[in-house]
């Protein structure tokens, strides 16, 4: 690609989005770190790209944002869904509301995320739409049933919207990433009660072939992959970046 690709990654703030963010930048895209206003960085990403404000469960915000692409960029080439939630709680301890906030936003906002991006690729000549997924869409857990209910649609969305471009000719390829477990806050944070976080992430690593966890690098630099032009062939996919867990 002679041009600089457009990139739109949401949750970019920090995490993976923010891996993401400085694996695309080193590759001289020009990228959009969207995010929740709250979580606006201190000082300008610099050659990271630039912030917007972006709440993915809100569909105002995400027209917002595609106009504010279209007039400053004119394209946009790629977008990553990155932004999610995850909450502890199995289906007698779940609440309504947290199961929600997690449908809400790790679904939801991917909906819209591709919807949005569909309508700016297709009149641009096409583009690649990666989401996050996790190994749970596949292999439940009892204490993560909103979760692991949200990414198992989003695996089933990828494909349909992979399905319907591909017969629309619009050039736009959609795959999906089950990152395994990253050694993250996220992860951290739902240690369980009455377990160390040591142990509990040593039984986490236990379930892995590879032998340790995940890192942010790890998963960016499969995203920048399939974004990119040697990953053309590539669409409708569900891709394991796990170690090998899902052996």
């Amino acid at each position: 690609m002679s041009r600089s690709p457009v990139v739109l990654i949401t949750g970019g703030a920090g995490g993976l989005g923010l891996a993401t963010a400085r694996r695309f930048a080193a590759t001289g895209a020009r990228t959009i770190i969207a995010d929740l206003a709250s979580s606006k960085p201190a000082t300008d990403p610099g050659p990271l790209g630039r912030f917007a404000c972006l709440d993915v469960t809100d569909e105002a915000a995400w027209k917002r944002i595609e106009q504010e692409i279209t007039e400053t960029e004119g394209r946009l080439d790629v977008l990553v869904n990155c932004a999610g939630v995850i909450e502890a709680g199995d289906i007698e301890t779940a609440n309504l509301s947290s199961f929600r906030r997690i449908v809400d936003t790790n679904l939801v906002g991917t909906f819209l995320g591709c919807q949005t991006a569909v309508r700016m690729m297709k009149a641009t000549g096409g583009g690649c739409i990666i989401n996050l997924s996790s190994g749970i869409a596949g292999r439940a857990q009892a204490e993560q049933p909103a979760y692991g209910a949200s990414k198992a649609a989003i695996e089933n969305l990828t494909k349909s919207v992979a399905l319907h471009c591909g017969r629309q000719g619009y050039g736009i390829r959609a795959v999906a990433i089950q990152p395994g477990a990253l050694d993250s806050t996220m992860l951290r944070g739902n240690t369980p009660a009455g377990m160390t976080e040591d142990a509990f992430l040593a039984r986490v690593v236990s379930r892995f072939p590879i032998g340790r966890l995940g890192t942010y690098d790890d998963i960016a630099a499969s995203i920048v992959f399939l974004a990119s032009p040697d990953a053309s062939y590539i669409t409708g996919a569900i891709i394991p970046v796990d170690g090998g867990q899902s052996i």
